[in-house]
């Protein structure tokens, strides 16, 4: 259970910003900076062998972010958090 929770904090860091299709003439704008564990509350609510009710709360109401849990082995398949998250999507 300690695994998966910690697995859940790692990939919760793991924030994706959504951007609709750009005009080629529109300046690309600045990314987000990535939110730290501080900007977010986490609440485990119950937990059994197999599952977690959990309930995350920006400390930004206007935040947008992605929650996101995996198993590790899928997860290192990946070399990067950006390669994972381009092939979730």
């Amino acid at each position: 259970m300690k695994a998966r929770f910690l697995q859940f904090v790692m990939l919760l860091m793991v924030v994706v910003s959504v951007a609709g299709c750009r005009n080629s003439n529109e300046p690309t704008p600045t990314p987000a900076p990535t939110p730290d564990v501080e900007d977010f509350k986490i609440e485990i609510l119950a937990t059994t062998p197999t599952t977690v009710a959990f309930r995350i709360t920006p400390r930004d109401e206007q935040m947008r972010y992605v929650a996101m849990m995996v198993e590790r082995e899928d997860f290192d398949y990946f070399d990067s958090e950006e390669m994972y998250i381009e092939d979730d999507l």
